[in-house]
């Protein structure tokens, strides 16, 4: 390692296609009923003729009508309901493709009402073919279809309101999924955006760096070109990436600290101290070098000695990273470059609220960038 290189403590340098997936869903594309609603329905419809038929048991002496032994009139309600069943998911597939809301909703809610009334027939047949095999005929079956038209309206409307809220509530949670795949999509576009816009940014600057040395030394030249290209395959491994590993992360700064080592005043020094339980936490790609870089541009360049620190420390659940020179500081509300600003967006977008970002000047002198993230691990590569 060349004289000046980073005293980097408990750290060895070691040598993605994102697919967009959208699923958008409308009530007109909802699946078919799963097999939970069908359960659901067959075991309410069981549960709504046994209490039927109990009610019925204590009902009927009650309004002096000759009382009727129980497992008849288990058989009886089992029969109605068994045709209740039945229809319940036709229904509910009917209220799927003819949801009584959103643009046509009336023409819905009218298109429902004929199907009630179909409903509401075939009940009325069947309890009356069910009853003259039974019994005999007792009544026709026009005053069946009238007698009972209030009781199986109402069954087929609560069934038309159980399917509407079923599906108004798998629609919402559709919009919402789509919304967060949105959100998700739109927020690792702005860190693409963000990472091209450091990568140009740090590349001008190297050049630069170098171009001054061309002329005045062109061994060291020579020596930063090639590590601007271990800089450069290594921000090639990165693309794509929002986050790597600390130990990747570490591995690209000791690169663009050898360069920058070739072009400042040896009387510079540069420590990087990583704990060994930070090597394998996520950290934003490409956060930690224009810090630096900022630390050197604004602290420390210029000047015949100077001294620029980087740690990282695991406290419980947050990954905390300090950044600091020894230089005269900052000014009163300084204005922000973009290498801050840059890490500041990229926080936000990565962390949302699980972040911060706090710069100010040091007690001793100098100027400090202190930054915590959530401590969790990294993503695995590609």
């Amino acid at each position: 390692m060349p004289r000046g290189a980073p005293a980097i403590r408990g750290f060895a340098p070691r040598r993605a296609r994102y697919n967009r997936s959208m699923h958008r869903s409308s009530p007109r594309g909802s699946p078919l009923p799963s097999f939970r609603l069908i359960g659901g329905a067959l075991l309410f419809w069981g549960a709504f003729a046994l209490i039927s038929a109990i009610v019925l048991y204590y009902h009927l002496p009650l309004v002096g009508r000759p009382s009727v032994p129980l497992p008849a009139l288990l058989v009886y309600t089992a029969i109605e309901n068994a045709y209740w069943a039945l229809v319940t998911l036709p229904v509910l597939l009917v209220v799927r493709r003819l949801p009584p809301f959103g643009r046509h909703a009336l023409r819905h809610v009218a298109a429902l009402c004929v199907v009630g009334v179909a409903v509401h027939a075939g009940a009325a047949w069947t309890m009356h073919v069910c009853s003259s095999l039974r019994h005999g005929p007792q009544s026709t079956l026009l005053a069946r279809f009238l007698n009972s038209a209030a009781y199986d309206l109402a069954l087929y409307a609560g069934i038309v309101a159980a399917g509407a809220a079923h599906l108004g509530w798998t629609t919402a949670r559709a919009r919402e999924r789509e919304a967060l795949t949105l959100r998700a999509e739109l927020a690792r576009a702005e860190l693409e955006v963000l990472r091209m816009q450091l990568q140009p940014h740090f590349l001008f600057n190297a050049l630069n760096s170098i171009s001054e040395l061309v002329h005045l030394d062109p061994e060291r030249a020579d020596r930063a070109v090639a590590r601007l290209g271990d800089l450069l395959r290594l921000s090639l491994r990165h693309s794509g990436r929002s986050e790597v590993s600390v130990a990747e992360e570490l591995e690209f700064l000791a690169h663009y600290v050898d360069l920058q080592q070739l072009r400042v005043s040896a009387g510079i020094h540069f420590a990087i101290d990583a704990a060994a339980d930070t090597h394998g936490l996520a950290i934003p790609s490409l956060i930690l070098q224009p810090l630096v870089e900022n630390a050197l541009r604004h602290g420390v360049r210029g000047r015949e000695r100077g001294r620029i620190d980087v740690r990282l420390r695991r406290d419980g659940a947050r990954l905390a990273i300090t950044v600091e020179d020894d230089g005269a500081g900052a000014p009163p509300d300084p204005p922000e470059g973009m290498g801050l600003t840059n890490a500041r967006t990229r926080l936000a977008a990565l962390y949302g609220d699980g972040q911060s970002i706090r710069c100010a000047n040091r007690a001793g002198g100098g100027y400090s960038v202190e930054l915590s993230l959530p401590a969790r691990p990294a993503p695995a590569t590609a």
